[in-house]
């Protein structure tokens, strides 16, 4: 048998046949995107269900949709605003979705819930923001009013990563969860033919950032 990825979603149906990788839409219950992989090449592949009793199937969030789900950092780490209920100190330094600075080179990022995560290299700060413009430079003292309240992971969708002791390649999902990549065919499907040009390593120092899910495997 084979892999090969069925694309589906609410938005009408088409395909793409002759080769490896079909691509198709069609109405499924879910709202958004998924990427079905199957265990072999299906009779009509844009309807999947009508072959359950022979085959087994893995849902996995296509990059696209993730970084579409996941449009900011207080969304990543599921970060609210204080309530009454739960009231954190906040400063007017630290706005909501700002970047921030002091005179020495880490980048933070303002939470909602008044806290401020620290970028821990640039290739993660990359995996949000474009350039580095938008980086508001405040004073030192100011910096440290403002409480800590971690590191900023890799933003969902935009890459894959390893640690430099694990051969193993992950996908990151909302939250630093990894999901290991379990086969060559799977990171080709998510990240096409040069889905190795997509991996960026992270120190193990840093790899505690992260927790570990369920694997996507065929």
């Amino acid at each position: 048998s084979r892999l090969s990825a069925t694309v589906c979603s609410r938005a009408g149906h088409s395909s793409l046949l002759g080769s490896r990788r079909h691509w198709c839409r069609s109405h499924w219950a879910k709202h958004d995107l998924h990427l079905t992989i199957e265990a072999s090449h299906p009779t009509h592949p844009c309807e999947p269900h009508r072959y359950n009793h022979r085959r087994q199937f893995r849902r996995i969030s296509s990059p696209a949709i993730a970084i579409v789900s996941t449009p900011d950092i207080n969304t990543d780490k599921g970060l609210a605003a204080p309530t009454a209920n739960n009231q954190q100190p906040t400063t007017p330094n630290c706005v909501s979705g700002t970047l921030i600075k002091g005179s020495l080179p880490a980048v933070y990022f303002c939470g909602a819930d008044g806290k401020r995560y620290v970028f821990v290299n640039s290739s993660i700060f990359l995996s949000w923001y474009d350039g580095f413009g938008g980086v508001q430079v405040i004073s030192n003292a100011d910096l440290a009013e403002i409480p800590l309240g971690g590191n900023v992971t890799y933003r969902p969708g935009k890459k894959m990563i390893k640690i430099q002791s694990d051969p193993r390649v992950y996908v990151v999902s909302r939250g630093g969860v990894l999901r290991w990549v379990s086969t060559e065919a799977i990171a080709r499907v998510l990240f096409g033919d040069h889905w190795n040009k997509q991996i960026d390593d992270v120190s193990d120092a840093f790899f505690v950032n992260y927790r570990i899910g369920d694997p996507i495997v065929p």
